[in-house]
């Protein structure tokens, strides 16, 4: 399925580079042909996700991150040696873009790859850390994110499936949430996150990124971004679509989500230093994000 959109003339001639044409062209049809393996291959990963969460599910020790190349700025190879250095039990890989493409291409061939040269770098980077976490499992963290204290020491129970945190401290008032540019009022980080693989808030991910391709979304904190991330959250915990409107209204703290399956979120303290609520906050900053805001480059 791989092959179906592409030829050595490269992305000009291929009918998907232009958005406003997807949908009645005929690379639209054999998308959908392509589509079809992709929803046999979903269900499948759903299956074998229930065969594992029957046995017991557990976070894989193995963190991932990725840059465009091994050769990382100085910054940021400080940020990647916290990871190693506070969690030396853990395995750690650093990809680069000739590494994630590939990996789109092994393991996503039906849904990723077809329109994996017209997704701008860091839509890329989003996608492969949903394809990773889904088929390896383990930590994902941005290259311009510290590891503050070992992951050991997070106090995250056993049994949890998947952890994240918020963004924001509070709800952003919706005028609020389009000056900041968010996607959401109440918006779930993706800078950080770890699960369990086949785990469904990923499978969800790699799906409503794929819908929101063929409906011509091309924000791409809508299509690939902390949009989609938080959708897939709040459908796994409450069943259905996220609006600008709605309110995730989760907890912290608290293991939520079907047994055996459940999502872990961290305050917006513990994972981020934007919109965080004011006063003396006690606890412990778990991870350190420097916003290097690399992907609007």
């Amino acid at each position: 399925a791989s092959g179906l959109f592409y030829s050595a003339s490269g992305i000009k001639n291929n009918p998907l580079h232009d958005a406003a044409n997807f949908v009645t062209t005929d690379a639209a049809a054999k998308f959908e042909w392509a589509l079809s393996a992709f929803e046999t291959e979903m269900r499948d990963l759903e299956a074998s996700w229930e065969q594992a969460v029957a046995k017991g599910v557990t976070i894989p020790c193995h963190i991932h991150q990725t840059w465009k190349t091994h050769d990382l700025p100085l910054n940021m190879a400080s940020m990647v040696a916290s990871w190693k250095d506070s969690n030396p039990e853990c395995e750690h890989t650093l990809y680069d873009d000739a590494e994630i493409a590939a990996f789109a291409k092994e393991h996503f061939a039906d849904s990723i790859w077809p329109i994996w040269d017209y997704l701008k770098p860091v839509e890329k980077a989003d996608a492969f850390r949903y394809m990773v976490v889904l088929k390896l499992g383990g930590y994902y963290a941005d290259t311009d994110v510290a590891c503050n204290s070992p992951i050991k020491e997070w106090k995250v129970p056993e049994g949890i499936a998947l952890i994240t945190g918020y963004e924001t401290a509070y709800e952003l008032s919706e005028s609020l949430r389009a000056r900041v540019k968010f996607s959401r009022a109440e918006q779930v980080e993706q800078w950080f996150f770890a699960a369990a693989p086949g785990h469904p808030v990923l499978k969800k991910s790699i799906e409503l990124l794929v819908q929101k391709w063929k409906e011509g979304k091309r924000s791409t904190l809508e299509l690939t971004g902390p949009g989609t991330f938080t959708d897939a959250v709040y459908d796994f915990l409450h069943h259905g679509p996220m609006t600008h409107d709605d309110k995730l209204d989760l907890p912290v703290h608290e293991a939520m989500g079907p047994s055996g399956q459940q999502v872990w979120m961290l305050q917006a303290q513990e994972v981020s230093m934007g919109f965080t609520a004011d006063g003396d906050w006690a606890g412990t900053r778990l991870i350190k994000h420097d916003f290097a805001g690399t992907w609007k480059k």
